[in-house]
């Protein structure tokens, strides 16, 4: 079953018994949902905060044509799963 938005998919992951699914941080957070810890290229579990998307994204150099990737990131703190949001205005 498909459900709408970030607010449909955390809440058919939390209220699905072994439910696995990917939101952002911040609607993971929100939602009270439990977050997995990933073991990054320096051999480090990492807990998904704030913090560990900020050191990821601290050790990327952002190209020209601004688009980067960061598939295995460099750094102890760096979390695997990391991209960054772009408002324009």
């Amino acid at each position: 079953m498909t459900v709408p938005g970030n607010e449909g998919v955390a809440g058919r992951i939390k209220q699905s018994k072994g439910a696995i699914g990917y939101v952002e941080y911040g609607m993971a957070q929100r939602g009270d949902l439990a977050m997995a810890w990933l073991e990054n290229k320096a051999g480090a579990f990492i807990q998904p905060h704030g913090g560990s998307g900020l050191a990821t994204l601290l050790n990327i150099t952002m190209p020209e044509n601004l688009r980067a990737f960061a598939p295995d990131p460099d750094g102890e703190d760096s979390y695997q799963i990391v991209t960054y949001s772009w408002l324009l205005l």
